[in-house]
């Protein structure tokens, strides 16, 4: 008996309204990568570059032989510990001249370029005061050695002389002496001797106070002259008859040999050419005593801003390509695991989705012949794919806040 549907046949095909069409995915594409690309481009904040300030001083010097390290030892005993850590000095030589660089690192950089010109004009000041004391002990050490020079010269002098005359002596007493006359000093040159010399002391306590066209050192000179001229005219010494003629001696035990005046005699002349080294060498000190350190002081140059590091674009568009395509993936994971819904297990459960009646089933398959653990199966993978999904997009909202 044929069997009419009251109303026309349905054929029911299960369908995710999940599922996005491709346009719907191009567009939400270029969506996301427009906005991540806007966002990256507004927030983008250049990164700090890390610079160590230092800046340098350079103290110039300008003598050869002068001992740079000692000054600066005197600085860094000086110098705090936070500042002493982090000072450098480096002494090259140039020509004439010694050029100290000094350094200095990790401070401010609104403060390291004055600490460090401080530090130079610090250093010359102990250049300086190094180089006093220096000149200072050179001049002693020169008079002293000069000193020693003209005492052993002087000792050596008078040692030669009085064994020359202690020798010329004995050797003349030896000899018979015949009565000679003996010339003896002029009693009345003395006494003019004496006068004159009154007179010179007389003037030389006026010119202390007068100028030698005062009248009464015009006065004195003038007597002065007048005493010379009678000092002139008597003989400074007159002859007196000698005794007679001693017999010859024999010289004594004790006498210096002629080789012991002979050696001290040649001990002189090294003695003298020390001596003459000593002066030249006092003299040389004594110049350096009356001259200055010359230095130099190359302040340090204000620090340049901090370099800006260019806009890296390509770095922006990559990872706004990479938040899209990582938001489709995401969407297309959820729209797949959606799309696994459980599949119709029985006639009721289409006659309960459907308003009319139920003519036939495709596939031809009974859906109850299907295994029952398929729908498991099918619940587990839709569970999977919609957790990654969930789980890409996270990353990519975070990507797009913090990356």
């Amino acid at each position: 008996m044929p069997i009419f549907a009251s109303e026309p046949a349905t054929t029911v095909r299960q369908s995710s309204p999940w599922r996005l069409p491709k346009l719907a995915y191009g567009a939400l594409f270029l969506t996301v990568a427009m906005a991540t690309y806007s966002w990256k481009s507004f927030s983008y904040c250049p990164p700090k570059v890390a610079v160590l300030p230092q800046a340098s001083a350079k103290v110039c010097v300008h003598h050869p032989g002068f001992a740079v390290q000692h000054a600066w030892q005197q600085i860094l005993v000086q110098a705090k510990p936070e500042v002493r850590e982090n000072l450098s000095m480096e002494a090259q030589r140039s020509g004439q001249q010694t050029v100290v660089a000094i350094s200095l690192r990790n401070q401010p950089a609104e403060t390291i370029v004055p600490l460090v010109n401080i530090v130079a004009s610090a250093y010359s000041q102990a250049c300086r005061a190094e180089w006093k004391l220096h000149t200072e002990q050179a001049y002693s050490a020169g008079q002293e050695k000069l000193r020693q020079a003209e005492r052993q010269a002087s000792e050596a002098q008078t040692r030669f002389e009085l064994l020359r005359d202690r020798r010329l002596q004995a050797v003349a007493n030896s000899r018979p002496v015949a009565p000679q006359p003996v010339a003896i000093e002029n009693p009345r040159w003395t006494e003019i001797g004496r006068r004159l010399a009154d007179l010179e002391d007389r003037r030389k306590n006026l010119l202390l106070e007068r100028t030698p066209l005062h009248p009464s050192v015009q006065e004195i000179e003038m007597r002065i002259t007048d005493v010379r001229r009678e000092m002139a005219s008597i003989s400074p010494q007159i002859a007196q008859q000698s005794l007679a003629a001693s017999p010859p001696s024999a010289l004594p035990s004790d006498l210096p040999t002629a080789t012991e005046v002979q050696t001290a005699q040649q001990a002189i002349e090294p003695l003298k050419r020390d001596l003459q080294q000593a002066q030249a060498i006092e003299r040389a000190a004594l110049t350096a005593r009356g001259e200055e350190l010359q230095i130099d002081i190359l302040p340090a140059e204000p620090l340049p801003p901090p370099p800006v590091p260019p806009r890296d674009t390509a770095a922006i568009l990559g990872k706004a390509l990479v938040t899209a395509v990582t938001s489709i993936i995401g969407l297309g994971m959820i729209s797949l695991g959606a799309s696994l819904e459980p599949a119709l297990s029985s006639i009721a459960e289409l006659q309960a989705l459907l308003p009319v009646p139920i003519v036939g089933v495709i596939p031809a398959t009974h859906p109850g012949c299907r295994t029952a653990t398929s729908a498991p199966r099918r619940r587990l993978a839709r569970l999977g794919w919609i957790t990654a999904g969930l789980a890409v997009l996270v990353a990519v909202v975070w990507l797009f806040f913090c990356g």
